[in-house]
This record gives C-alpha cells, structure tokens and sequence, in this order.
C-alpha cells in the first residue's frame, strides 16, 4: 500500500516534504508562486532573445530569480538538517553561492 509524504515544513504556502522510500527532500509550492517564478525566467528568455541583456532591469530579474530559488533550496537544506534527513552534499548551498549584482 502506498504512504503519503512526509511534510517535514511548511510555512507561506511551501514546503518541504519527503516522498516515501525517496532520500531527497523534495520542496513543494503554491501554484502562483510558481507562476510567479515562470513569469519571471519567462521575462529574462524574452530579454535575451530581444537582446537587452545589458539593461538594469534584466539585471534586477536575474538577480531576483537567482535570489528566490537559491532561497527555496537554502529553506529546504535547513528543513532536512533540523529533520535528519539526508541531503546529498551537491544539492547544498551555502553564502557563497547567493550571488548580489549590484550596480555598475
């Protein structure tokens, strides 16, 4: 008989669940968050290809994308480590890799 998932964390509409028989913590979340997210990579994709790589705006997109998922993953390598659930050492992040672009 199949389990349910573990929900390990939850808070704002995600969280961080874990499947049965699945090591990896999975992050579930709302739906318009992801849309949300979709929108916006769907904007950076539209500014390479009209070429306006360069603006300040596609700037600030690519640094609010980086931010929210590097966020999520930070969010759920804390919710495995407060559950001793085992995370492969290639999915964690740490301060390093939040890259701020800042201004030119």
């Amino acid at each position: 008989m199949a389990r349910p998932a573990e929900v390990l964390y939850q808070r704002g509409g995600e969280g961080i669940i874990q499947f049965a028989g699945q090591q990896t913590p999975a992050l579930a979340i709302r739906a318009d968050r992801l849309r949300g997210l979709h929108d916006l990579a769907k904007a950076l994709a539209t500014g390479v290809k009209n070429g306006s790589v360069t603006s300040s705006q596609f700037r600030s997109q690519v640094e609010d994308l980086h931010l929210e998922i590097a966020s999520m993953m930070l969010r759920l390598q804390d919710a495995a480590q407060q559950r001793d659930t085992p995370l492969d050492r290639k999915l964690r992040i740490g301060a390093a890799d939040f890259i701020h672009l800042g201004q030119d």
